[in-house]
Parts: C-alpha cells; sequence; structure tokens
C-alpha cells in the first residue's frame, strides 16, 4: 500500500507554531522550529568541487562526488540519494552498500576500478544510519557510475551539470546543482560482479583482486 503524505498549509503550520511558543512560554517542553514551512530547508547541502569529479572511459562513466551535509532543524533521517544530469540522460546508478552482499565488505569499487572504504562513503548512510541531529556534520563522498554513452564534446577539463538530490524520511527533496570537472581515462569498464552464493567462489574473487 502507498503511503500518503499529509502537507499542512504554510497558514496552519504558522498557528501550530504560535501555539507551541505559547505553551513553551507555559513550560512545555517543546521545539517550535520543528513547525517549518515547506520552504524551509531542511539540511544545508555543499559540493567540495576541487576533489569531484566525472570520470569518462569507453563504455560509461564514474561520479565522484565529496558533499558536506549540514542538519537545520532538530532532527534528520536521510532516506535516498540521487544523481542525474540536467544535459543528457545519463540514468547513473548510486552504488549499493558492498556489505548487503557480503558483510565482510567494506570497499565499494567503481567501474574505472577505483575503490572507497565504506567509512568515507555518504552511499549507505540513510535510514537509521543517517540520522542527524540540528548542526551536525555529514562529511563524505557519493559514489554513482552510468553506463550510459558520453558526449564526445565532454573533453577532458571541461565541465558537466550535474544535479544532487537528498530525501527524507518525510519525501521532502534538497537538490544541489553543480558543475563537475570532467576527466576522460583510457581503462576499460570493469564489469559488474553477478551476486555470489558459494564460499568457494568468494575465496577464488579475493585470490584474484
Amino acid at each position: 500500500m502507498p503511503r500518503r503524505r499529509w502537507n499542512i498549509p504554510n497558514r496552519e503550520l504558522l498557528e501550530y507554531r504560535k501555539i507551541a511558543e505559547r505553551m513553551r512560554a507555559a513550560g512545555a517542553d517543546l521545539d517550535p522550529s520543528t513547525l517549518r514551512t515547506m520552504e524551509t530547508p531542511w539540511i544545508s547541502l555543499k559540493c567540495f568541487r576541487p576533489a569531484s569529479s566525472v570520470r569518462v572511459m569507453p563504455g560509461g562513466c564514474v561520479f565522484v562526488i565529496y558533499l558536506t551535509i549540514v542538519a537545520l532543524v532538530s532532527k534528520v533521517v536521510l532516506q535516498d540519494f540521487r544523481v542525474m544530469s540536467p544535459d543528457w540522460a545519463l540514468n547513473p546508478y548510486v552504488l549499493t552498500d558492498p556489505s548487503v552482499c557480503k558483510s565482510s565488505a567494506q570497499f565499494y569499487l567503481l567501474l574505472d576500478r577505483n575503490r572507497f572504504h565504506r567509512d568515507e562513503v555518504l552511499n549507505h548512510r540513510v535510514d537509521q544510519a543517517g540520522i542527524l541531529s540540528r548542526g551536525e556534520v555529514l562529511e563524505g563522498v557519493l559514489l554513482a557510475d552510468s553506463l550510459g554513452p558520453v558526449p564526445e564534446h565532454y573533453e577532458t577539463g571541461s565541465r558537466i551539470r550535474v544535479c544532487l538530490s537528498i530525501s527524507n524520511v518525510f519525501d521532502e527533496i534538497q537538490e544541489l546543482t553543480v558543475d563537475l570537472l570532467v576527466e576522460r581515462v583510457r581503462t576499460r569498464i570493469r564489469p559488474r560482479t553477478a551476486r555470489r552464493a558459494g564460499l568457494l567462489e568468494d575465496a577464488h574473487l579475493d585470490a584474484s583482486e
């Protein structure tokens, strides 16, 4: 059954805020800032562009995006990350947590064979792992890749517009559009490894890396 979202008009939110202020003045333990209008941002989202890039290779590209997220309300629960480009339909895939398929896995592997430790990565910082209190800062790298072709005019040193969106458990979305540096490399893409069930297969993979 799909979840229905309940939106309260801003005028009613302001009235509730006034009531909460009066109750707080009378001694109630309330935080009126949680009754915010829909226009009020719930997080601050910034990208560290010097370290971020789009690496283009034959057959696809990878996105390495360093972000700083700051909670602006009393409680934030991150729910989802998405990456897209307003310039062309790339249909990127935000990498899933490697420990989901193998509990001992600690590294995210990109199509260009680069890898990042889980401690550096934001992709899995959702739900219980994505809870932030007001003023709390979350920093890390968002990883995504795409098997779609990249237009030839995006050469090394050029920039491409990338739109990042983060949603919370209330389906509110915060977006940020940035121009990321393009880096063309000759590395062939690494085929995705299918989910494995056998211990012997895991041992063979570890020995080959």
